[in-house]
């Protein structure tokens, strides 16, 4: 084989990548199906659609490696099972509005707003409907069940939520 014909067919290392994500993308629909099953169970075309999904995916992938030999096909194939696809926040100019700041001290701000008002709120229902810091932890923070009061947050020390809160540390003072 001669360098013209080695270089068409040959994968270069961009191709490799891409080649190893639509594998990982045709599999991660699987993955992400699995793990909304709950909320997608009465949906009839699931099984459809997702084959249709990797389906394209191979299509793709089937037509781009038309001329590469089939023993390093089956190299990068390999080579993908070994990764998964996860997100990563693409900021290439941050907002100025944006700071960074550690997980433990963005909790310690968390933990000090509610221990300063969430700890002797008294609000009606639709008060805590409309309340402001109720919405904002609700982004990160799952509400417990309230029990007696129209908030779950109502007296809820940081450690105690069951949700996706991490750990912090806690300020005494």
């Amino acid at each position: 084989m001669d360098y013209a014909e080695y270089k068409r067919r040959r994968l270069k290392g961009e191709e490799r990548l891409a080649l190893m994500q639509l594998d990982m993308l045709a599999r991660s629909f699987d993955a992400a199906a699995n793990d909304l099953k709950d909320r997608l169970a009465g949906y009839k075309w699931m099984k459809r659609d997702l084959g249709l999904m990797r389906r394209t995916c191979m299509h793709l992938m089937e037509e781009a490696v038309r001329d590469v030999p089939r023993d390093a096909l089956e190299l990068v194939l390999r080579q993908s099972r070994d990764y998964r696809l996860g997100l990563v926040r693409w900021s290439p100019i941050r907002r100025e509005e944006e700071i960074v700041m550690p997980l433990s001290d963005e909790w310690q701000f968390v933990d000090i707003a509610m221990s300063e008002r969430c700890a002797t709120c008294l609000k009606t229902e639709a008060e805590s409907k409309a309340c402001e810091l109720r919405a904002l932890l609700r982004r990160y923070v799952d509400e417990p069940d309230p029990e007696f009061m129209s908030c779950g947050y109502v007296g809820m020390q940081v450690g105690e939520c069951k949700g996706r809160m991490n750990k912090p540390k806690k300020i005494r003072g």
